[in-house]
């Protein structure tokens, strides 16, 4: 996967983000769509320069949604990083094991995200909000995963270079 895809995904992840957030609230909670395609990423993109991205990204999204700053660097920076490292042995070893790797990941994430925010913000509800959306970005992750390597499938580029955890 090269850069301009990797950026690409991004930027039309934010822009979902920002457009379909109210088709997706549930209970106060939303998924982050930006934890989704950074975790998807995190098994193809060259990872230097996958972080810039990230770190970029989640700049931009704390900003324009007044969350704490540093809050969706907190969750996608660590989890960058273990994908990287463990990323070709998970995708060789097939779709099942991955999307168990990938529920983790993305609970991982999502409740690294959630500890910063409790240990920056003093209101309580907004943590038990955080919380919530944990589980729900962690069930959407999995699924569109799941669809995204059923895709890949299908065309044929399973053993592909990208597949095999190149860094």
């Amino acid at each position: 996967m090269n850069a301009r895809s990797a950026v690409f995904l991004v930027a039309l992840a934010l822009v979902y983000h920002a457009l379909a957030i109210p088709l997706y609230r549930l209970g106060g909670a939303v998924p982050d769509f930006l934890l989704i395609v950074v975790v998807y990423l995190a098994f193809f993109a060259p990872i230097g320069e996958l972080l810039i991205l990230a770190v970029g990204a989640s700049v931009v999204v704390d900003v324009l949604s007044l969350d704490p700053i540093g809050s969706h660097m907190a969750a996608l920076v660590p989890v960058i990083l273990v994908i990287g490292r463990v990323r070709g042995w998970f995708v060789l070893r097939g779709p099942g094991l991955r999307s168990v790797f990938v529920f983790v990941a993305a609970l991982l994430a999502s409740l690294g995200r959630t500890t910063y925010v409790a240990l920056v913000s003093v209101d309580g509800a907004q943590v038990s909000v955080e919380a919530l959306s944990a589980v729900y970005t962690t069930l959407i992750a999995v699924l569109v995963h799941g669809l995204l390597d059923r895709y890949r499938r299908r065309l044929g580029w399973v053993r592909d270079r990208a597949f095999g955890g190149r860094r």
